[in-house]
C-alpha cells in the first residue's frame, strides 16, 4: 500500500461515468470506500483515471478490491445529486420495504453536519435506470417512495430513517 500523498500513474476502472472532469492543472476528487483520492484526469488510452493521489485531503489510504464503486465527491452548495443505487429483488417471494436507514460518518480529518445534506430522496426506477434533467438534476419521471433529512425526529444527529411508501 502506498502511503498517502504518493502519486499513481493510472488507475484502470470499468467506468469513469459521473465523475467530474478535471479543469486543466487542476485535481478533481472522488470517494472509494473511506478514502479520497485526488486525480488530474482521464486515460485517453481506455477507462482509467490518471495522476491519482492516495490518501488526499487526510484520508488514509485503503486497499480496494474489484468491483468497489467510486463517487464523485459532493461539494457544498451542488444539488440533486444521485449519490446511491440500490438494487433489491427477490425470487418468487413478495418483500416489503417499510424504510431504509442511513448513518452519516465522514473520513478522518473531514468536517460536516446534518444540514449539509438538506434532503435524502428515495426513488423506484421501472428500468433501473436514474431519469434526470441534466440541466437541474431533478428527476423526470421515476417514482417518489420517500423522503427524510438527517437528524429528523424521532432519529438522533447524523442518523435517518426513510419510511417507503410503495
Amino acid at each position: 500500500m502506498n502511503p498517502a500523498g504518493t502519486v499513481e500513474p493510472v488507475w484502470l476502472v470499468s467506468s469513469t461515468q459521473g465523475l467530474p472532469t478535471p479543469a486543466l492543472n487542476a485535481t478533481a476528487y472522488m470517494l472509494i470506500d473511506g478514502e479520497i483520492v485526488g486525480y488530474t484526469g482521464f486515460n485517453p488510452a481506455g477507462n482509467g483515471i490518471v495522476d491519482v493521489i492516495r490518501g488526499a485531503l487526510n484520508t488514509n489510504p485503503a486497499a480496494h478490491s474489484t468491483g468497489t464503486y467510486m463517487a464523485p465527491q459532493i461539494l457544498q452548495g451542488q444539488t440533486n445529486l444521485a449519490a446511491m443505487r440500490l438494487d433489491l429483488w427477490s425470487s418468487e417471494f413478495e418483500v416489503q420495504l417499510s424504510a431504509i436507514k442511513f448513518n452519516r460518518s465522514l473520513p478522518l480529518g473531514l468536517n460536516g453536519d446534518d444540514p449539509d445534506v438538506s434532503l435524502i430522496r428515495v426513488y423506484k426506477s421501472g428500468d433501473g435506470v436514474f431519469h434526470r434533467d441534466a440541466a437541474s438534476g431533478l428527476n423526470v419521471s421515476d417514482i417518489p417512495v420517500g423522503s427524510s433529512y438527517f437528524g429528523a425526529p424521532p432519529e438522533a444527529s447524523g442518523r435517518v430513517e426513510i419510511p417507503i411508501n410503495p
